[in-house]
Parts: structure tokens; sequence; C-alpha cells
């Protein structure tokens, strides 16, 4: 349920046909000043299956504008075109951009002009609803934006006016200068980026989604021009080759004759022009091609710059489900959307036309934006009721400007518990821990006290809020249904052994609550969207619904917590032996084993118990396959056979030692990375990261570049996996646990080899000889005995995997789980 704190980061290759890896798009990480480089393979991903629409579609799904919004709000759009500042204001901006080479001098004239428009319907309201709150986009390029993952500033902020007035920044010093008491995510209502030149806008190439219009025009189809193909950089044949190639034939053509005018014989001046127009032709279409790639980099540049700012609206800015912004190129407009399932990418239009007016969907943009409600705009109060996050500059800033972990300090939260529908309200603290993240689960854990509610007034708690697929079962079914099998186990015959001992190595979660999203929500018009969308090439867009989740625990201990390197160790084998047991009992396979889900308690004897928590994507072994379009794991745990689709593009089949291989990975990432420090003070963890840069390179290779780093690893006859100074303890482990598995990989090897043979030789028997003096019967060559793919023929299993780590420093371990189940696959 937590999630790793240090590097435990699911995903897969942007450039791999591989669906994606849960927890999709998100990786585990809690520092503040993360380096980009960390997650930027990770939005990637999430942009490759982004979703390009025409402008109509982003303002009425995403806007929520009526379809005839020309129409309905056609009193508006006079009121913002008939005001004398928004189009004096606009204009300065139009002039701006056809003077400037500075960047930075388009900031404040669009914003001006953008604030007017807004004022302008504040100031005199429609018929059809009353006026929107009064808001305000503001120039924020000069400072950092705080309370983020990582350092970083977008152009513009959008912002409630009241909160930029608290603020006591100046309007006149902003122009020039930026702001000078600084702002921070959580209260952002959307960023505007800016660039000088429309062809870093993204036209959708590469868009594998495009919803088309109703007429069938593809967004992403590139303009009709009437200019010379040769001077088009996207046209992929030489103009000169495809002239000659279309040029009517002559008098050669014609049977026994020749033309009327003979062609003059080439003379050395005439193929010397010859050969230098080509030449500059050549050269010329070069250029058009580099200038073309050149441009499709920074175009991608510009799409992850985008998203790094959405990651941190998502991820640093309270309990948002969504948000909405916009990139703005010259005197062209791109709205962007990103939500926990989706992408959108608007088509670009143009702010002004021609003849300098002001477009309709310009207008109807700062119409759109200005009317959204608070949910619209992706803030939860329902969930979560602080309106200093957005309001209220000195109250919020005072609260976590040095702190961003105290963003939820004293928030009060709002939950329905048991089936007489109690109404219970839990004050937030600190934050353990968060997952950045775009598309997927986005997990954060805060501390959490209920001391109006009796069952829960003793209690120390933590508060997971996620948005897991909703198809996916939840969590809480997992744990409860465990519990209640370990509570139900017969008393052991052996004297001393609990027969409920496993209740002391799982989580014990006391409430878990849905949220899901209203009916005028962009989720929900988006969901209804995609269903009815014509697509381009058919690639149709799988929308995967999402809730967000309130689970409610015991507060569990992180693994760097522990003292010793004993104490590591136990925690280590506890977690074998209770991931034996639900698979064995209720039949659960854990499927996401990494450092960030290996926690610990002490019991109520007083005793360390490792804990298997995060029971998120979890299956019951009996399901086949994935149990939603993703494969599961967290990728530097993962095992590397589940790294790579099978020929036809499903995920492999999870099996039980591929959780044993991540058991694995993960005595290997604490050891040989990590070192205990005692001289840290008391109440700092003194597990302390050693530079290792063969395995902390796992973090950011691509899925395949990463299988094939684990499968050399296991090919490799002497691998460097010695440990640390302080963890020199656990090498008998790792030497053992890897032979184990090396040999049946070797194993397992010669099996396919063997097979592959065979299929070669049978493929089609010898020819006949006829001069032979008798026939010879062909007898195909036999396949080899079926191989246990569960165990690696026999290699790899539990007993196997706990004999080889079941003793520590030449001390035996506590070993509880007696009531194993053995079978085939085990």
């Amino acid at each position: 349920m937590y999630h790793d704190k240090g590097i435990s980061m699911p995903i897969q290759d942007p450039d791999s046909d591989d669906p994606s890896i849960d927890n999709t798009g998100n990786f585990d990480a809690t520092e503040h000043d993360m380096d980009r480089a960390t997650y930027d393979p990770y939005i990637a991903e999430d942009l490759r299956t982004r979703i390009f629409v025409f402008p109509e579609v982003f303002l009425t799904k995403i806007l929520h504008l009526p379809p005839d919004w020309r129409t309905v709000y056609q009193t508006e759009m006079k009121t913002i075109r008939s005001s004398k500042a928004f189009k004096s204001l606009l204009k300065e901006y139009s002039d701006t951009c056809d003077s400037t080479q500075d960047e930075k001098m388009l900031y404040h004239p669009f914003n001006q002009a953008w604030n007017a428009g807004t004022r302008a319907l504040c100031e005199k309201k429609g018929k059809n609803d009353k006026a929107p709150p009064r808001l305000g986009l503001y120039r924020q390029d000069s400072q950092e934006v705080l309370a983020g993952k990582a350092a970083l500033s977008s152009d513009s902020l959008g912002l409630f006016q009241s909160l930029f007035e608290g603020s006591r920044n100046s309007l006149r010093s902003i122009k020039d200068n930026g702001l000078s008491n600084n702002l921070t995510w959580a209260q952002t209502l959307h960023w505007f980026e800016f660039k000088l030149h429309p062809r870093l806008l993204d036209q959708g190439a590469g868009c594998q989604y495009r919803i088309l219009s109703e007429d069938g025009i593809d967004p992403a189809a590139p303009a009709i021009t009437t200019s010379d193909s040769s001077s088009d950089p996207h046209n992929g044949v030489p103009f000169w080759t495809s002239a000659a190639q279309k040029r009517p034939s002559t008098g050669s053509a014609r049977t026994g004759g020749s033309s009327k005018y003979a062609r003059v014989a080439s003379t050395p001046d005439v193929s010397a022009a010859r050969a230098k127009f080509q030449n500059e032709a050549e050269e010329k279409h070069s250029i058009a091609v580099e200038q073309a790639a050149a441009d499709s980099n920074e175009r991608k540049k510009v799409s992850l710059q985008c998203a790094r700012y959405a990651l941190e609206m998502l991820s640093s800015a309270g309990f948002r489900t969504h948000c909405i912004n916009a990139l703005i190129a010259s005197k062209q407009m791109q709205p962007l959307y990103y939500d926990r399932s989706s992408i959108i990418v608007c088509k670009d239009f143009h702010i002004v036309d021609r003849n300098g007016d002001v477009t309709d969907f310009f207008i109807g943009t700062i119409i759109g934006f200005s009317k959204l409600t608070e949910r619209q705009r992706g803030i939860q109060r329902s969930l979560c009721d602080d309106s200093s996050m957005v309001e209220k500059y000195q109250t919020y800033t005072t609260r976590c400007r040095d702190d961003p972990k105290t963003v939820f300090q004293g928030v009060k939260l709002n939950l329905t518990v048991s089936k007489a529908e109690t109404k219970v309200v839990l004050t937030l603290g600190r934050i353990v821990s968060r997952q950045p993240g775009i598309v997927g689960r986005d997990t954060c854990v805060m501390e959490a006290t209920a001391s109006e509610y009796e069952p829960w007034k003793e209690k120390e708690l933590v508060v997971k809020i996620s948005w897991p697929a909703s198809t996916h079962i939840s969590e809480v079914e997992f744990v409860t249904k465990a519990r209640k099998m370990a509570r139900e186990m017969p008393q052991s015959p052996i004297d001393g052994n609990q027969s409920d001992w496993a209740l002391d190595h799982l989580p014990d979660i006391v409430h878990s609550q849905d949220f899901g999203y209203d009916a005028d929500s962009p989720q929900a018009t988006l969901r209804e969207l995609f269903l009815i969308a014509k697509w381009a090439n058919d690639q149709t867009f799988l929308h995967e619904d999402r809730v967000c989740r309130v689970t409610v625990q015991e507060k569990l201990y992180w693994l760097e917590e522990l003292k010793t390197p004993r104490e590591y160790a136990q925690v280590l084998v506890d977690i074998a032996q209770i991931h034996k047991w639900v698979y064995d009992h209720p039949r659960i396979l854990h499927r996401d084993i990494s450092m960030g889900n290996i926690m610990w308690r002490r019991n109520r004897l007083g005793i360390i118990c490792g804990v298997l928590n995060d029971f998120d994507l979890s299956s019951y072994r009996d399901d086949s396959g994935a149990t939603s379009r993703h494969r599961t794991g967290t990728r530097p745990y993962m095992s590397f056979e589940l790294l790579k689709n099978d020929k036809e593009g499903r995920p492999p089949q999870h099996l039980y030692r591929h959780d044993l291989e991540s058991i694995l990975y993960a005595v290997l990432l604490l050891t040989r990375c990590h070192q205990l420090d005692g001289t840290l003070p008391e109440g700092e963890s003194q597990l302390v990261h050693v530079a290792c840069p063969k395995l902390d390179g796992w973090v950011y290779l691509p899925c395949d570049k990463l299988q094939s780093e684990k499968e050399l690893f296991f090919i490799t006859s002497d691998p460097n996996i010695e440990p640390t100074t302080t963890f020199k303890g656990f090498k008998p482990w790792l030497k053992r646990l890897y032979k184990m598995f090396r040999t049946g990989f070797k194993a397992q090897s010669m099996f396919f080899d063997q097979s592959g043979d065979i299929a070669e030789e049978a493929s089609a028997p010898p020819p006949v000889d006829q001069f032979l003096p008798i026939a010879i019967e062909y007898t195909p060559p036999q396949a080899p005995a079926l191989f246990n793919h569960h165990t690696l023929a026999g290699n790899v299993d539990y007993v196997k995997f706990l004999g080889a780590c079941r003793s520590f420093g030449g001390e035996s371990l506590r070993l509880r789980n007696y009531q194993l189940v053995l079978d085939e696959e085990t």
C-alpha cells in the first residue's frame, strides 16, 4: 500500500509496442528535489498513447461548452469582442509576436489580453448562467513553482484573483520581473507555456490515437498546400527523381522514328550545369530533412516539458483528478488535458485570423476556462475540503512553504464507515510517500488520526489515496480474505506454533471507500466519446476507468528503518514465508514485490515481523494471464521474462517463481547498493545508498534493454554480487540464490534449444533416393521430455529458496509457515 521511497518505477520503453506496465506510468519517489531524468522516460511513455483531437471536441468534451456553443454563448462572445481593453491588449500581443525574437516578451501581453477577456465576462454576465469566478493569468517564469517534485517553472499560472491579491505581488513588477512572492502547484488552477514558433506545437505526427471529424478528416493530416512539392520537407521522394519518373516520353517512344526535335547531345558544360543543379537540389533536400528531424525532436522536448508540469499538478497539488492547460506558440494555441487515464492534445488553432480579428475558438476557450466549476478543474472538495489550497495565499503558504510534506497537515477527510453509514472525519498529517505520475494510480500515503471515532481513536493510522483501475479487484478484498482465512486455520499439532501466525505478516486495513466521477466530469464525457468516436486507422483507444480509492490502515514501518543486518534477514525470510502462505491458502499471487512493499511491525510480543504490503496489483492464482490490459510489477524488481510480450503481443503469465525472482532482486539491490551507517542521528534511517552504476541503471533502462541486462546477469558465470561491508552476511544467500536461478534458466534454455532443433528436423522428411535397393522408413526425431516451467525443472521452488536463506551468520532464522501446500507450481 505504501510505495518505495527509493528506486521502484514501473513503466516501459516509450518505443516499445508493449501496452504498459502497471503501476501504470507511476513510479515511487518522495524526495522534493528529484532529478528530472528519473521520471522523464515514464512521462514519455504516457505521451506515446496521447489522443489527438479537433478543437471542437476539446471545447465541448473537456471545457464543457454545449455543441451549439457559438449560439448559446453569442452574448458572451459579443461582449468579449466588443471590449475595448481586450481588443487593445490582444492587438498589442499580436504586434509583439510580429516584432520580437524573445519568448519572454510574449508572456505579459498575452496574460493581459486573456485577463481582459475573463474580466469582460465577469463585468457583464450572459443570460445563460451566473458570472464566473474572477480568474487571472500571471507570469511565473522568474521563479520555480514551489512544493513540487522537481525544480520547474512554468511561464504563466492561472489563479483565483483573490489568491493573487493575497500574495502581495505587483502587476507592475510582474511585467518585467515576474513574481516576487512565489506560488505553489497546489495554488495553481492551470498553467500556460509559451514558444516563439508554431512549428514546435504537437502536430499529431506518430500519434497512434486520433479522433476523426464527422466527415472523416484526420486532425493530424497535413494541410493542403499549393507550393512546389520539391520545397516540402515531408516529401519523401527527391523532386528530381519524382519529376523524371513522371515526365511523359517523347519521340524515343515512337516506333521506327525519331523525335521532331532531336535531343541535343550532352556537352561538358551542359553536364556540369545539370550536375550542379542536382547537387544543389540534393543539398536543399538534405537541409530540409534535417530541419524536419530537428523540429520533430524539439516538439518532443516541448511535449515532455508540458507533461512535467502536468505531473506536478497531479502529484503535488492536493487531490486533483485532472488538469487542463495550454501551449501558446506565437499566434496559435494548443489546449492540453491530462488525467489518470489519458492525455488529450488539441489540434492547434489561430488566436487571431489573417485580418487580425480574434477567432471563435480563442474566445470559446476563454469562456470555457472561465466557466469551469472547481470539480471540472479537477479540484475535489467533497472528498477533502481545503479552500486554502486555491483561495488563501497566506494560510496555505505558512503551512507548507518550507516543507511540501505538510501540504495536507490538519486537513479534514470525510468518510462513511460501516453498514450504518457512520460519518467519520479523519485529520490528515504529513505525507509519508507519494508516487509522481500522470496516467496511473499516483498513490499518496499520509499519516492520519481519528480522535472522534472510538474504534480508531487509539490506532496509529495512515491513509492511502490512489486512482486504481475500477475493473481490478480491490486490495481490501485480497487482504480481508487472507486475514479471515488466517484466523480460521486449524490449530497446529506442534507445540508453540500459532495457527494464526500469518496475521503478524499481513497489513490490517480498517476501511476502504471509492469515489467515482460526476456525470458532467471530463472523464465521464470522454468515456462516452471514446465509445462512439471514429478513430484513424481503426486504432481505438482502450479507456481504463479509474476510481479515487481511500484506504485506511494501521501504520507500518519502512524496510529502511531496521537497524541490523540480522533484522533485515529475518524480515526478508518472513516475506518469503507469508508470500507462500497467501499463494497456498487464499490463493493470491502478489505480483508486485519490491523494497517499497516489504515493511514490518512489532507484534504483541514486541518481535519484529516482516509484512507483505500493497496488494493493489495482486490477482487470484486461478485467473489466467493479467487481470487488466497491463502487466504488473515494479520494473527493477520484475522477472526478466515479464519484461516482454509474446509473439501475439500478450503479457506473459505471471508465475509464482517470478515473485521469488523479485525477492532475489530485493536482496541484491538492498545489500549491493546500500550499507548501514550507525553514526547517523537517532530517528533517522541508517540505510544509505552506495553508488552501483550497473544496478542503479536498472531504474532508467527501457524494458527491452532491462530484459537483456537481467538475462545477461544470469548468463554470466561470475557476476559481481558482492554485498557491501555491513551486509557481507548476505553473501552466502546471494551465491546460493543466484546459482539456483542460473541453473534453472540454463535448463530451460537447453530445453528450448532441443525443441527448436527437433522442430527444424521434423519440418519435412528427407528426400527419397530412387537408387536405394530398399525403402527406408522415415522416423521423425522424438520430442524432449516435458519441461516444468513453473519451477524451471524443479530448480526454483519455495523449499529450495527458503533452504538458501533460512540461516544468517551461522544461526537459524525464525520459521513460522508450517501450513505448507507443496505442488508442481511452487
